[in-house]
């Protein structure tokens, strides 16, 4: 009974440890919806000019922010080997 408890003591606290910030989900779907919402406009750019303006707004920052994200949640140079990631044939 001892061991249960402890076992679900220590999945509680791994679960805790992980908690996600939702921002970071909220700033993607944003750039999500950027990116559908740029799509969209796309064909329609040569009609209006303030179309284009909003296009060419949405395409100046919303991939440079994508990398960004990507970068930060991901592991640092130090723990990633180069051998590691090559096949030897």
């Amino acid at each position: 009974m001892n061991e249960i408890n402890a076992n679900e003591q220590g999945f509680h606290q791994k679960e805790l440890s992980k908690t996600r910030d939702y921002l970071f989900d909220n700033i993607k779907f944003f750039l999500i919806t950027l990116v559908v919402f740029g799509h969209f406009i796309e064909s329609y750019i040569t009609q209006n000019i303030y179309q284009k303006v909003i296009f060419i707004c949405i395409y100046s920052f919303h991939i440079p922010l994508f990398v960004f994200l990507s970068g930060y949640f991901s592991k640092s140079a130090n723990s990633l080997s180069i051998r590691n990631n090559i096949k030897t044939y």
